[in-house]
């Protein structure tokens, strides 16, 4: 019994020195981000960052998402994995061959305010006077003295 032990134990010891560190070159880099949602006001003026675990299968495509720290908010978190799954990476790779493998990720989430922007519309009764508006805009005068007319 004492003998299956320590071999049980030495199998157990050598199962945790394989892993294996990847170097840096050849971890996955990303190629296709799709852009994450927008901050809810809970957590735009907190600083604040999402920590990931992200699994990249040989043909670059993400499989899983994992979150080792959350936004503060499970609904944007949801949403900003949805948003992850649609990535898109170059696989890591050893000697040259691609191979799937997990990677840890950390993201700062910054807000930064929208630039406000006044919208304004001319109706015109034909298209003739909107041709006419036309050129004149082109011509170099101002939107906003137009529409005031």
């Amino acid at each position: 019994m004492k003998y299956f032990l320590w071999i049980f134990i030495a199998a157990c010891l050598s199962g945790c020195f394989s892993i294996q560190q990847i170097p840096e070159s050849e971890t996955p880099q990303l190629l296709f981000q799709t852009p994450l949602p927008p901050l809810p006001e809970t957590i735009q003026k907190l600083p604040s960052e999402i920590s990931l675990a992200i699994y990249v299968l040989e043909n670059g495509t993400v499989d899983k998402v994992r979150l080792s720290k959350s936004s503060g908010s499970e609904k944007w978190d949801s949403l900003a994995v949805q948003s992850i799954m649609q990535w898109r990476f170059n696989p890591a790779r050893t000697n040259q061959k691609p191979f799937s493998t997990w990677f840890h990720m950390r993201a700062p989430l910054r807000y930064t305010a929208p630039l406000p922007m006044t919208l304004a519309e001319i109706l015109c009764s034909s298209k003739d006077i909107a041709d006419t508006i036309y050129e004149t805009i082109g011509e170099g005068q101002k939107y906003t003295e137009l529409e005031r007319k």
